[in-house]
């Protein structure tokens, strides 16, 4: 836990640790932009997000 609240409140790093994107690649799709829209938790030092990843070409 010190290093999640390090990472996440003291240096605003984001931890990704379990996103899916072998959907993705299976439709070679390599490249695109990744939203991920946090939710709104006051003094959390973790939270679930909605990862979004929107195709370049």
């Amino acid at each position: 836990m010190p290093v999640h609240t390090y990472l996440l409140a003291e240096q605003g790093t984001p931890i990704l640790e379990l996103v899916y994107l072998e959907g993705l690649s299976e439709q070679m799709v390599y490249q695109f932009a990744f939203i991920g829209g946090p939710l709104k938790l006051r003094g959390a030092d973790a939270a679930p997000i909605r990862p979004t990843a929107i195709p370049i070409r």
